[in-house]
């Protein structure tokens, strides 16, 4: 059944779970949605999600895919009662409520074998013959929830127990009984007038006298469907498709004023998006999110990034970690256009709250990259971030460019952001964040931008910007002497 599922993956993951904390902010997806994102998809996964998500565009199928989201995690909540009901009735109340909520999951979904989407198709297609097998399911279960609907009220309190109730609504409790045995077909003889308040066990054995084995038969007759593969499909889609439901809420509630794209898939090993965002300054309420362009292939498959704090480095890293990744997930990412390699794996090392470092930091950062060197492989992308920035300069230049020699010679992409400006005298190439023109120092913005300059003329402008060059200090100095 690998084909009728919403998504298939590998739910040990293939992404290093750092990359949550890394690059997403608190509170942007749950935890449901990113056990699913560390699991890269695969070509052919990729292309079949976004199928799915294309086809999601549609208000009707989106619809569609809330109601079938629905009746799963009710399935679910049934099939746990059943298990856990303490007498016969609630055995039947709850029966019932699974037979209902999988038969209402199960049309909708045969609904979709009509559907242009192919993946969408083939579920739909075999809903609809699975329907076809239990021709009376219908029936029997609209013709047993008139007559209990009206009768008992199902509700899960606090401590996580049943309880079944009479459902008074505005007529007498005994006229309700009536009511229901005659939906269900019964001869109600009842022991006690219309004052009387009894335990609804008691009264549901009395409405239903001897005839009560009519209704448990045909519960019987699907007591199979409690244990069958088809239900454990059926639930299997509350987390597949809460993964899509997910990532379209973001992207219409927070992601709505952002570029969005379904990036090609590369053939050729590279990474190239227009105007790419990072997401995650959306949900931290930042009023204007400069996207920038990304641009690594196998000539040039390793970057130091450098320039001012406040340049939005951290930003373009954490743009590709979150873009890369759901690209890999099979989602639509947040930039203009894109080209991606499906790549096996993503790892990220970003600084770590010092309160929560027992060994040092360098301790700490050492242990943790020898581990992303022995996981990165030629398919790999690593992202480092600020990595070494507690020691000297001298030692942090020596670190960061060992880091990235060791990440060139195992053939994966990389991209390293770094405060050590001697790293732009090496053989490695570097972006750079540059002031966007037309802002002026109290609103700066900053764009990422590939150097191709000497490394001396990029020095001479860090100096200026921070009124450090030759002519600011003349400058300022003479303002002294005045």
């Amino acid at each position: 059944m690998e084909n009728l599922h919403f998504l298939n993956y590998n739910e040990t993951g293939a992404n290093s779970s750092e990359i949550i904390e890394d690059c997403f902010a608190d509170g942007m997806f749950n935890e449901n949605f990113y056990k699913i994102l560390l699991s890269s998809a695969g070509k052919r996964e990729i292309l079949k999600r976004q199928s799915v998500f294309r086809e999601a565009e549609n208000e009707e199928c989106l619809l569609k895919l809330r109601n079938v989201y629905e009746g799963s995690i009710g399935v679910k909540t049934a099939l746990k009662w059943v298990e856990r009901a303490k007498g016969d009735l609630e055995k039947q109340c709850m029966h019932l409520k699974f037979l209902d909520s999988f038969l209402k999951s199960a049309r909708t979904l045969a609904e979709f074998s009509q559907s242009s989407c192919e993946p969408l198709r083939e579920i739909g297609t075999f809903w609809d013959n699975e329907l076809k097998k239990y021709p009376q399911l219908s029936d029997d279960v609209k013709r047993i929830s008139e007559g209990m609907k009206e009768f008992l009220t199902v509700n899960l309190v606090e401590n996580d127990e049943l309880w079944i109730t009479p459902d008074y609504g505005s007529v007498f409790y005994v006229d309700i009984l009536k009511d229901c045995a005659d939906a269900l077909g019964v001869e109600c003889q009842l022991p006690f007038g219309k004052g009387s308040i009894r335990s609804p066990y008691s009264d549901f054995l009395s409405l239903f006298g001897g005839k009560s084995e009519a209704v448990r038969e045909t519960l019987d007759k699907y007591t199979f469907l409690l244990k069958d593969s088809s239900a454990e499909l059926l639930v299997s889609y509350g987390s597949e498709i809460d993964f899509y439901l997910t990532f379209i809420d973001f992207k219409e509630n927070k992601g709505s004023a952002l570029p969005l794209c379904y990036p090609e898939i590369s053939h050729e090993k590279k990474f190239y998006a227009k105007d790419a965002a990072d997401i995650s300054l959306v949900v931290q309420n930042i009023p204007k999110i400069v996207t920038n362009d990304i641009y690594i292939d196998e000539s040039e498959p390793f970057f130091f990034i450098v320039g001012a704090n406040g340049g939005g480095k951290t930003s373009y890293i954490r743009a590709v970690g979150i873009n890369l990744l759901l690209f890999l997930a099979g989602c639509p990412i947040f930039a203009r256009e894109a080209q991606i390699y499906p790549f096996d794996n993503v790892f990220t090392h970003f600084p770590r709250n010092e309160k929560e470092e027992t060994k040092g930091r360098l301790n700490e950062e050492t242990v943790r990259i020898q581990n992303l060197y022995d996981g990165m492989g030629r398919n790999s992308v690593i992202l480092l971030n600020e990595t070494f920035s507690s020691v000297s300069e001298e030692n942090g230049t020596e670190l960061s460019l060992d880091a990235a020699e060791k990440i060139r010679n195992s053939g994966c992409f990389g991209l390293f952001v770094t405060h050590y400006r001697d790293v732009c005298f090496s053989e490695y190439p570097y972006l750079s964040a540059e002031i966007q023109k037309g802002n002026d120092n109290n609103g700066r913005t900053f764009k990422i931008v590939r150097e191709n300059r000497d490394p001396e003329a990029y020095i001479n402008d860090i100096l200026r910007r921070y009124r450090l060059d030759e002519e600011s200090l003349n400058v300022r100095i003479a303002a002294e002497v005045e």
